[in-house]
């Protein structure tokens, strides 16, 4: 499609309406950029396909109006009292943050934790995760993403594995020096 409009720079994902690529909105600040879709529109993109592979669900009347701005004025201004309107604040607050926390929600920053977590399950070493997905070396924002899992071939128990393997029939691997000789006089082995 980018090819037969003629479009040989610019961004990959574009406004697209009825078959044809559109600069519909706003104008960015770099040209090359008009045409391309913004944050608003990935954001949406995510939230339709999250709700329409059933992953989220629509919200009640009585959590639409909890969530609105507009529905808080109303109710705090319907309040004379300066301690109950202040009450009625904190309780909307809670009530928000408890509905916020049971809801699922996707989004974009969804994808890219997504995204870094597979590569980490897969073996990706950290320095080609950091380069395609442009992180800084070190960075400490990957780090969050990271599970804090050892992979198994850097497991310290795969020594004692491989010792095990050598060892004699009874099961113990033979110390070369009794324990008073390595400083752990009192402990039993």
């Amino acid at each position: 499609m980018l090819a037969t409009a003629g479009v040989e720079r610019g961004p990959l994902l574009r406004r697209v309406k009825n078959d044809k690529l559109t600069t519909a909105g706003r104008p960015p600040r770099d040209p090359a950029r008009a045409g391309g879709i913004g944050d608003r529109t990935i954001r949406n993109l995510i939230r339709d396909t999250a709700a329409a592979a059933g992953l989220t669900r629509e919200l009640t009347a009585a959590e639409r109006r909890l969530l609105s701005t507009a529905a808080q004025a109303e109710d705090l201004a319907a309040l004379e009292d300066a301690a109950e309107r202040e009450a009625l604040a904190a309780e909307l607050r809670r009530q928000r943050r408890l509905l916020r926390q049971s809801l699922r929600r996707y989004s974009g920053h969804s994808m890219q934790r997504g995204q870094v977590r597979h590569q980490q399950r897969l073996g990706v070493p950290r320095h080609i995760t950091e380069t395609a997905n442009r992180y800084r070396r070190g960075s400490k924002a990957l780090s969050r993403y990271l599970d804090g899992l050892v992979s198994w071939q850097d497991n310290p128990t795969v020594l004692m594995r491989q010792q095990g393997r050598a060892a004699p029939p009874g099961g113990r691997v033979p110390c070369d020096r009794p324990h008073a000789e390595s400083g752990r006089e009192g402990l039993r082995g």
